[in-house]
This record gives C-alpha cells, structure tokens and sequence, in this order.
C-alpha cells in the first residue's frame, strides 16, 4: 500500500509540473525574466551551444533538491517523491523540448505519430512570435486540440537560407514526414505556424515568416 502511495505522489507532481512549467512560462520566462528566456526564441543573441534560457534547469532543480533533502531527514519521507517526480519532469522536458524538438542532441529521429506533430506544431506556433508578448501555446506535454489538424496542402515554396554556421531548407505549406519521404531520411524540423525550416546539417532553427523569408531573401 505504501509503495501505492508513493507511486500516486509521484505522479501528481509530476502532472503537477506541467501546469508549473506552463505557469513560469507565461508569467515568469515572459515576464520579468525575459531576460533569461529572450536567446531562447532569438538565436542571434546566444552565444556558443549554452544558452541564459538553460538556467531555468537550475530554478527547476531548486525544489526537487530540497525534497530530497526534506524527505530524507525528516519523518515526511513521501516529500522525497515529490522530488522524484519534479525530476522526472525536467528528465521528459528535456528530452522533448531540448533533444526531440529543438535537436540540440541528436540522439533520437522525430516520430510520425499524431501526437508529436502535434507537439512540434504547438511549440513552432509558440516561437512563431520573438517577442515576449501575445505568445500562446506555454506548455509542453498537454497539447490544444487544434494542433492535431492537419492542414491541406497548398502550393510549395521553398528556398534554402543560412543561419548561425548552419544552411535550412525553408518549406511552406507541406508537413515534416512528407518532406522527410523525399529525402528519404529523418530530418530537424520546426514549425513556424503555417511554415517549416528544416536544418540540413545538425540542430534546428524555429523562425517566425519574416525572418525566414528576410534571410532567404524572399518577398512576402
């Protein structure tokens, strides 16, 4: 029954954590620690692999620590779970945000389900806008509904761009396991609401149309 418990307190946090990560998201990253978030939607300002947005990995760490910490020495043994769980969190964060959507480790080829086109369009629509305000989209796991539509089809415009030492296939109208058939292999790829800039070399960039479209020199 014990270990029940336990097993139920863990994943409350961490379906707890989701609704954290979206609450710091929308009114701490864009509010007034924009300054720690702001590299992580515009690429220009980051300076080597790390970026300032990573220090929120330390922030997160803060409280999983100190459940630890609490649950170890103290007769409330099932804080400790809490921390269990706030890890696992950052751990399922990390792999999908860090490694499967923004590819920041190549560890693992993108998925052709439902859900993590899904993903990859709910956290493209969210970078769509550089700036702090009227963004959307502030979770990671728990994706809106609309984001499981596919779109039809339309006419493909295509240009090749430079950005940050890497060279992108910029693609509009046209959806990641489509593009990924003509070449015949998995590719990095970020959705921008309605376009896609796909890396040819390692990583991936996620831009809004205008700098897309200013970088490959295309007029809108």
């Amino acid at each position: 029954m014990t270990i029940l418990v336990y097993a139920l307190i863990t994943m409350a946090a961490f379906v707890g954590m989701e609704f954290m990560a979206w609450f710091t998201h929308k009114y701490v990253m864009h509010g007034f620690l924009w300054k720690w978030h702001e590299d992580h939607h515009n690429p220009a300002l980051k300076e080597g692999f790390f970026e300032k947005n990573d220090r929120f990995f330390l922030v997160y760490a803060i409280p999983s620590c100190f459940c630890y910490v609490f649950g170890s020495a103290t007769e409330h043994f099932w804080v400790f779970f809490i921390g269990v769980g706030i890890s696992l969190y950052g751990l399922a964060y990390f792999l999908i945000h860090d490694v499967y959507v923004h590819r920041r480790f190549s560890w693992f080829r993108h998925m052709d389900s439902d859900y993590s086109r899904a993903v990859l369009r709910a956290h493209g629509a969210h970078h769509a806008k550089q700036g702090k305000e009227d963004g959307e989209s502030f979770g990671l796991l728990v994706v809106s509904s609309k984001y499981f539509k596919r779109k039809k089809a339309g006419r493909i415009k295509m240009a090749v761009f430079r950005c940050e030492g890497r060279h992108f296939l910029w693609l509009s109208s046209i959806y990641p396991h489509s593009f990924s058939h003509v070449l015949g292999k998995q590719v990095g790829v970020a959705l921008s609401g309605s376009e896609i800039a796909f890396s040819v070399g390692f990583g991936v960039g996620i831009f809004s149309r205008t700098a897309i479209t200013r970088a490959a020199g295309i007029q809108q």
